[in-house]
């Protein structure tokens, strides 16, 4: 984000005219729609009267693993649909080398985990590698988290059409890869042409607000950078998710797996309750098998 913040910061547009914000995991609402986009660049500018800021989300981006891909194409469908100033959207497909699976319950792995105290994030990531290097996530001989591919799709508005065109996979349209090769030629370029998107849009915003010849030629004179994409802060930014994801998963399994060993107990004692009353019902909360 660090990236995209100092290229919108260059725009030579002052702001109590038109700003940028960008936002990750922030809430997004329109007239009819209310969602949390991963990533998104938002437009403040002043409506015609010049008394009320309006804020216009012109660039959105999310993340999915490929289980979940068909439901976040949904969710840019209905972004291109209800949002009415998109210029730019994206997504980040995660493909992971094998579906995530909990520890065995009756494994070694397992048993000394839940006699184990919760590890701090601090403690988890003591196991990192050679810093901005992708490896599978292993922490005491389970792999919590590995890798097949990290792609980028991205979509920018086209001339003459009304919105952006998520079926359309040339003209507009670009892909590229993370991981486990890097391709980001084609990214480059239509990040670029997104910028170009945004100076059109600040050029039609400012020239309805009236301000003074000297900002628009300042403005048109602006070019966005021939270059954009940094392989580092993607590499870099792939690790850091491959943990933090990785560490979710264990803490999640943790916590379960201390839920159910401390219902145990009660339930044993209302067995025996039950039993010594002639009941002779059995619990039927027993403890989770393996997978959970």
């Amino acid at each position: 984000m660090d990236s995209l913040c100092n290229t919108l910061a260059s725009i030579p547009a002052p702001d109590d005219a038109l700003y940028f914000q960008t936002h990750t995991n922030s809430y997004l609402q329109e007239d009819s729609i209310c969602a949390v986009p991963d990533g998104t660049i938002m437009m403040w500018d002043n409506d015609s009267s010049g008394d009320i800021c309006i804020s216009r989300a012109i660039w959105l981006m999310e993340s999915a693993f490929s289980q979940s891909d068909r439901d976040v194409m949904q969710k840019l469908h209905t972004y291109v649909r209800d949002v009415s100033d998109l210029l730019v959207i994206g997504k980040i497909l995660i493909k992971q080398a094998t579906p995530y699976c909990s520890p065995a319950s009756n494994g070694s792995t397992a048993k000394y985990l839940r006699s184990s105290e919760l590890m701090t994030w601090s403690k988890w990531t003591s196991s990192y590698g050679k810093k901005g290097v992708f490896t599978p996530v292993v922490v005491d001989g389970h792999t919590w988290f590995s890798l097949s591919l990290v792609e980028i799709h991205i979509w920018v508005h086209q001339p003459g059409k009304s919105t952006i065109d998520l079926n359309c996979l040339d003209d507009g349209y670009a892909c590229g890869t993370i991981y486990p090769t890097v391709g980001l030629d084609d990214i480059d370029n239509t990040f670029c042409c997104g910028f170009g998107l945004i100076k059109e849009f600040t050029l039609c915003r400012l020239r309805a607000a009236n301000v003074d010849q000297a900002l628009l030629d300042r403005v048109e004179n602006w070019s966005p950078p021939t270059s954009f994409m940094s392989l580092d802060v993607f590499r870099r930014a792939l690790v850091d998710s491959a943990w933090a994801t990785s560490y979710q998963q264990y803490r999640d399994w943790h916590v379960k797996q201390r839920r159910s060993s401390n219902a145990t107990p009660r339930c044993s004692q209302r067995s025996q309750t039950h039993a010594s009353c002639g009941v002779g019902n059995t619990p039927s909360n027993q403890p989770r098998g393996q997978g959970d």
